[in-house]
């Protein structure tokens, strides 16, 4: 009797086994294909890119292509060498607009009664200033324009270098020269 126990268990221990054996086949069974459904994808992805560039290869190798990528690297080129040209000419624009600017202010800083017969840009290493000489009926005309420059946004302090009172036409005229420092060098990036 104890034999027939045993069987029962046998079977139920076999039972088991082919289970675990089956479960084990299905898991090795659903691997191979999933990894043959990732090779197929894959292998299909690769030819697709393959195909790709070799399209792209006979679009960079056409002629057509070929001549416009070369008139490309032609204007490249040509502007790279135009460059310094173009930022000169901006230089230049940019120096001609603060000429504008100081000779507008300068306009405004002239008080009756005073004409200016030159204005005369300088430049040396202190660095540079505007000449101006002109005739006023009196010094202290000389003096108010003296002044208003002196609260030009572009100017340092004047400096009277001389005055000369002379007749003219039976009237007494003060000629006068100043030199008006300009704080910002107006084209220096022109050298």
């Amino acid at each position: 009797m104890i034999n027939v126990n045993l069987i029962a268990e046998r079977r139920a221990q076999r039972q088991r086994s082919a289970k675990l054996l089956r479960i084990g086949a299905y898991t090795v069974v659903s691997l191979v294909v999933a990894i043959g459904i990732m090779y197929a994808y894959f292998s299909i992805a690769i030819s697709v890119v393959q195909g790709e560039i070799v399209e792209c290869d006979a679009k960079l190798s056409d002629p057509e292509f070929q001549t416009q990528l070369q008139r490309i690297e032609y204007l490249e080129q040509h502007c790279a060498e135009l460059q310094p040209r173009v930022d000169l000419l901006q230089a230049v624009r940019d120096s001609q607009q603060a000429w504008v600017d100081v000779l507008n202010d300068l306009s405004r800083c002239i008080p009756n009664n005073v004409w200016l017969t030159n204005a005369q840009s300088r430049r040396d290493q202190s660095g540079q200033s505007l000449s101006i000489t002109g005739s006023a009926l009196s010094q202290r005309e000389v003096g108010d324009f003296m002044l208003n420059l002196k609260q030009a946004a572009w100017c340092g302090d004047p400096a009277l270098n001389f005055t000369q009172t002379v007749g003219v036409a039976g009237h007494e005229v003060v000629n006068f020269d100043i030199t008006a420092p300009i704080k910002k060098p107006i084209g220096s990036e022109l050298q």
